[in-house]
Order: C-alpha cells, then structure tokens, then sequence
C-alpha cells in the first residue's frame, strides 16, 4: 500500500472492522458448542452468556461502519459505480467456491449442477450478509440523495427516531406478554403495541445512523472516556434486562436480543463512538500497513469463517465436555479468525489477478 493511501486511512475505522470481525466467530462459537442447551445459571455461564451478547454487536458495528464511510458522499448514478459490486461479489464467488471444494474432498459429499450454482444463490450459512449488502450497496446512492436532503439537524434526528421506532423499538416494545402473569418470560406477545411490518429494514436504520455520526462528528465533544462509561453503562443495563428474561432458561436468541433491537443498537453505537473517538496518532507505520490490510480481508474472512467453523466444532464438541467447552472458546475463535484471514488472502490474490486479466484482455480487445 502507497504511503499516501496509508496515511490517507482511519486506523481507527481499520480497527473498528477488525474488532467487527473478530466478533462474528466470537458469536458462531456458542452456535456450534452446546452452550444453547445450558440454562442461564451459575457464575461461569453468565459471564458468558454476557461476552455472547458483547459478540452480537459485531454485525452492528459493520453496518454503522458503512453508513460513516459512505453515507455523505455523492455517487454519479453510472454502469461505473454499479460494476463495483465486483469487489464483494468475486471474493463471494470465490470463496464459495472453496466451500463447495471443502464440502466435496473433506465431507465427501456430492454436487449435482442444480446444488453448486444453489450454494451460490441460495445464500445460506454466513453468506445472508451478502444478500443483505448487495441491496444495501444498490441502494446507497439513492439513500445518499435522500439524507442530503436534509437541510436541518433537526430534521435529521427526526427521521431516525422514525426509523429507530419502526424498525427497533417493535421486537422490544412487543415481546411482554400483557396480562400473563409470567410477562417477562414469554416470546410470544399478546398484545402488539408497535407495527412489526419494517423491521426487516433494520439495516438502513444502522446505515444512516453512521451517516448521522459521520456527519456531526465534529460536534462531539465527549472524551473517549465518556463514551467507554456510557457503552459500559447501556451494556449493563441492557444485559441485565436481557438475564433478567433469560436466567434459569436456555440463552436462545430472541425478539429483545437480536439486531433489530434497540437492546442492541444502543451500547452498538456507544462501542462505535468510543472507538472511533480514540487517538492513535502514534500508531507505527507497519502496524498501520498490517490493520489496512486486514481491515481490507474482512468481508472475506467473514464469509471464509463458516469453512473453518465445519471442520474445527465436529472435533472440539466430540473431544470436551460441553461443561468445559466455554473454556477453550479464547483459542478456538482465534484458530477460526487465522483460518479465516487466510482464506480471504488467497481469495483476494485470486481476485486481484482476475482483474488484472480481465483489463489486459478488454484493453487488447479494444486496441
């Protein structure tokens, strides 16, 4: 990377994205151990029943991420901003690819046509966030056009509370089970206080709040202190509602915790801000070099994540006792997140030389 390139990037938003990611296989442990299956009891299982819900930010925190870097720009509606959903979308392909090897040589099963191009397009296990995104990034320009509409602050903080109330309030608000006795422990409400119908579009909703955060940073003042205590804060009193409803139950995900939830989308943002507030001016340049380049990897690493979740969680659940699994969950994420950058690295070299290709071939053709 150019020294202008590098020095022209946030190492606070290369860190953002990393810690992003770091989160997600942090979140898919507790899915492929049996940690779903153990009641909310005991010190060692709240503990982590609390760093699973620390892990849940992750997604949050990637949507957030794109709404500040991209939310205030301005995009020319042409084929040439449209052709950039090949940069996501190759690395997609290309590893998918890799799954489908994977789940041939490893797991010995069989692809007929109809299953290999359904593996692509059905997106299933991680790869929802690229059905999610490639809409998201079609949309961005005109999302653009609409949020610089706004002339007033005001107007600004308007339109997210809408959002806010439409989209993250109904799983909240509507998960108390009025006129039960036991109000607290029951999903299925009676009562539905708040339209459910947009919640689905949770996505925009942390979209423009990037946008929102990106665009009035300067209006900030709180120390990077002050957002780290209101995160902290939020979390705790999040959570606690959260064990509140969950203790003495299986920690399953449900309405009040997941990430259409205000329960979330708060300590999410306050995690964001405190972040992004903090001063790494000092930060050494090959440390720099290293978390662009990660930074970059990404969203292949997500993607690649489900390979090594395949292969490592048969051999971790069949060698320790699903008391003990919890334990090991430091070094199994770690494992995971290698692999994973790993993949996403040799997806992108591949990436990098199909292009190269692809503009030699186009330049000679149209010589």
């Amino acid at each position: 990377m150019k020294t202008t390139q590098l020095q022209n990037r946030n190492f606070n938003l290369d860190l953002l994205r990393i810690i992003a990611l770091a989160f997600i296989p942090g979140v898919h442990f507790f899915l492929h151990t049996f940690f779903y299956n153990q009641n909310t009891e005991g010190t060692v299982m709240i503990i982590f029943y609390f760093i699973r819900n620390l892990f849940l930010l992750g997604l949050p925190l990637f949507i957030l991420l794109t709404g500040y870097l991209q939310g205030n720009k301005q995009f020319t509606i042409s084929k040439k901003y449209f052709l950039k959903i090949t940069k996501f979308l190759v690395p997609y392909i290309i590893i998918t690819i890799f799954f489908i090897l994977v789940d041939i040589l490893y797991f010995k099963n069989s692809y007929s046509m109809g299953k290999a191009v359904a593996t692509f397009t059905t997106f299933k296990n991680y790869s929802w966030y690229v059905e999610m995104y490639i809409g998201l990034f079609l949309l961005i320009p005109f999302l653009n056009m609409m949020w610089s509409c706004f002339k007033k602050t005001s107007h600004e903080v308007i339109f997210l509370c809408i959002l806010v109330s439409l989209t993250l309030l109904p799983s909240f608000v509507n998960s108390f089970s009025v006129g039960s006795a036991n109000f607290l422990r029951s999903d299925k409400p009676a009562l539905a206080f708040i339209p459910v119908w947009w919640e689905n579009i949770y996505p925009i909703t942390y979209y423009f709040t990037g946008a929102f955060l990106s665009k009035h940073k300067d209006g900030f003042k709180l120390k990077s202190v002050h957002y780290f205590l209101l995160f902290i804060l939020s979390f705790a009193v999040t959570n606690a509602y959260h064990l509140l409803r969950d203790y003495g139950t299986a920690p399953a995900i449900k309405g009040w915790l997941y990430w259409n939830s205000i329960t979330l989308y708060i300590p999410a943002v306050f995690f964001f801000m405190f972040i992004a507030s903090l001063n790494f001016k000092n930060v050494p340049t090959p440390v720099r070099k290293v978390s662009a380049r990660l930074s970059d990897l990404c969203f292949g690493a997500y993607m690649a994540s489900i390979i090594p979740d395949r292969i490592i969680y048969p051999i971790y659940n069949e060698i320790l006792p699903y008391k003990y699994q919890v334990l090991g969950l430091p070094i199994v994420v770690l494992l995971v997140i290698i692999v994973s950058f790993a993949i996403s690295f040799v997806a992108d070299l591949i990436y990098i030389g199909s292009s190269k290709l692809a503009s030699k071939i186009f330049r000679k053709n149209k010589e």
